[in-house]
């Protein structure tokens, strides 16, 4: 087994140099987009997906990302969207460091801009995407406005979009609520305790409805439902994973490949045996 995780090679040596000119992932860029291209045509996700990063440790890389509040400083940053009610990984994203398009619009909004591209402009149905305070803003969600599809996250509250109102103060009370409201965007500012805020922004809700259980707002109980689809992935990886230890950043990729397939495959089996398909249904 040693040996042969030790001579394990995932394309073509004698061009790879070449190749990883242009793309720092060469050694590994072919069987990652089939693997991804596979999760893509098996399944289609339901009307709310979630956006978050995941992290393969490993002792040595030259592409990878330093992380200290990581149990391992070192390793590979994966961004994954994945279906919130199964927890069905469909598309994912290696950080490689700073590209080109990211001066355009920015790491965030192209990390998001390029997972969404699967579900962006269906007739399905508009999906809406739950994103935490690294990646939401306004200009976000107006971009995902012209692919028909919503937004529900937390912000910074030092973004400039948000106005002093909205932020910690004495006199708010605890549980307590500011809206405020576009023609297609709500903010909202929620209270859980003295001196603190929450701010989050969604372009799928319009009003200022109120939970009568928890007293929140249905934007926060929203988000708090579907933010925690890529958490949930990592665990259910890796209650049963095959991660070893390893100083190749393939290898390490590869494990985590490894992980998520059976996730994803017990997904679709499990839609398979039953009678009446839910929401989300099995390409044929």
């Amino acid at each position: 087994m040693r040996l042969l995780l030790s001579v394990i090679r995932y394309d073509d040596k004698a061009t790879r140099s070449d190749r990883r000119l242009v793309d720092k992932m060469a050694a590994f860029r072919e069987i990652w987009d089939k693997f991804i291209g596979l999760c893509q045509s098996l399944y289609l996700v339901g009307s709310a997906v979630c956006i978050n990063e995941q992290f393969h440790s490993e002792e040595e890389m030259d592409s990878g990302k330093y992380t200290p509040k990581k149990p391992s400083k070192y390793g590979i940053k994966i961004w994954m969207m994945c279906d919130c009610a199964t927890k069905y990984k469909t598309n994912a994203k290696v950080y490689l460091g700073k590209e080109n398009n990211e001066v355009a619009r920015g790491l965030a909004s192209d990390v998001v801009c390029t997972l969404v591209q699967p579900v962006s402009g269906q007739d399905r149905g508009g999906r809406s995407i739950t994103t935490d305070n690294f990646f939401t803003s306004v200009d976000l969600a107006n971009q995902l406005k012209n692919k028909k599809l919503t937004l529900v996250g937390t912000m910074m509250q030092k973004r400039r979009e948000i106005s002093q109102e909205f932020k910690p103060a004495r006199q708010r009370d605890e549980n307590s609520s500011n809206f405020g409201f576009t023609k297609d965007l709500t903010l909202v500012s929620y209270v859980p305790k003295k001196k603190k805020s929450v701010v989050l922004i969604s372009s799928l809700h319009h009003d200022s409805a109120i939970c009568s259980d928890s007293g929140k707002p249905e934007i926060i109980e929203f988000y708090y439902k579907t933010k925690g689809a890529v958490d949930m992935l990592d665990q259910m990886c890796a209650r049963y994973t095959i991660q070893r230890a390893t100083r190749r950043w393939t290898m390490a990729m590869f494990y985590g490949m490894i992980n998520i397939a059976p996730v994803n495959a017990l997904v679709i089996f499990a839609h398979n045996m039953r009678k009446d398909q839910p929401e989300n249904k099995i390409k044929k």
